[in-house]
C-alpha cells in the first residue's frame, strides 16, 4: 500500500472507530501529537504502530485498508444524500 493512502487508512480506520486523535494515540501508546504527525504524513508510520492498533482493537492488520475503505464510502454517500435535494 503506497504511504500517502496507508496515512489516509489510518485516519479513515479511526473514524470508523469512532476514535478521536488521542484515543488511537492512547491506545498504541503515543501522544496525540505524534500521532497527528503520522496522520498528516509528516511522520512514516510504523509497522509496528499499524499493528498495535490491529491488535488493541480486534482488527487484523490486512483487514485496515478494508476498514477505512468502507468508512470513505460511507461518508462519500452520507454526503452525497446530503446534497441531494
Amino acid at each position: 500500500m503506497p504511504a500517502r493512502r496507508f496515512y489516509r487508512s489510518l485516519t479513515e480506520f479511526r473514524h470508523a472507530l469512532d476514535l478521536s486523535q488521542a484515543d488511537a494515540a492512547r491506545l498504541v501508546g503515543i501522544t496525540q501529537s505524534q500521532w497527528s504527525r503520522v496522520e498528516s504524513g509528516t511522520t512514516p508510520p510504523s509497522l509496528a504502530l499499524a499493528q498495535r492498533l490491529a491488535d488493541k482493537t480486534g482488527v487484523p492488520l490486512e483487514r485496515l485498508a478494508a476498514v477505512a475503505e468502507a468508512a470513505r464510502r460511507r461518508r462519500r454517500q452520507a454526503r452525497a444524500d446530503e446534497a441531494t435535494p
